[in-house]
């Protein structure tokens, strides 16, 4: 986790350059399909214990989606606004494919429901404070997430722990919201246009960077972590 934070510092307040090439090794780390060479890191995902990930989330993931670290306050406030959005949608993406890629073993943790709907309310929060020209970026990727979500079989049977099923209490965080996406994300699955959705997209591929090498975060001479 250590590592995953040093790099979303990175991404979230480094340079423009530094920022996508930290991007980059976030994703080849979290999802081992995202290969560009034969020399990537490859983690042994499949035997990270469900707290370990709940950590990477809380830690790195969601503060990553509003670009909320400390240890780079300053650099942030002095980013760009249309690219301080540009980072969060890309970010909320990033956790959106994160999720639906390690989606299927997690759910049998009894702390899945509860990391699912915070991830939810991360993501919704900030797709709501995003200007309208960004908006679509966030809502599209929440819209696919909530589409996989809606015809995954195993996600439909989930109990939130509240009393109902968290497809119910996922859809009850992003309503109030975004009234218009429930009937949206129904038109496309009532008409068959998810039947071929069985599994989490396969994320975009990450592009080649020669001999890169991972990025220095903002400060890391002065200890951030």
């Amino acid at each position: 986790v250590r590592v995953l934070r040093h790099l979303a510092l990175v991404a979230a307040a480094g340079p423009k350059s530094a920022s996508s090439k930290a991007f980059v090794f976030l994703q080849r780390l979290l999802m081992p399909s995202v290969r560009v060479s034969e020399e990537d890191v490859i983690l042994p995902l499949g035997s990270v214990p469900f707290r370990m990930w709940q950590d990477c989330c809380e830690e790195v993931l969601f503060p990553l989606v509003s670009l909320d670290f400390a240890e780079v306050a300053e650099s942030r406030a002095g980013l760009d606004p249309d690219d301080a959005t540009m980072r969060q949608s890309s970010s909320s993406k990033l956790l959106s494919q994160v999720v639906l890629a390690h989606m299927p073993s997690w759910t049998s943790a009894s702390g899945f429901p509860s990391l699912f709907l915070r991830l939810i309310r991360v993501i919704v929060k900030q797709a709501q404070s995003a200007d309208e020209a960004f908006q679509f970026i966030f809502t599209e990727s929440l819209k696919n997430l909530l589409l996989m979500i809606s015809v995954d079989p195993q996600f439909r049977e989930l109990n939130s722990g509240a009393g109902g099923s968290l497809l119910d209490s996922t859809w009850a965080a992003v309503t109030p919201s975004f009234p218009d996406l429930r009937a949206e994300v129904g038109e496309i699955v009532g008409s068959g246009g998810a039947a071929l959705l069985t599994m989490a997209p396969a994320p975009e591929p990450a592009p080649r960077s020669p001999q890169a090498r991972a990025p220095r975060s903002p400060g890391a001479e002065h200890g951030a972590t």
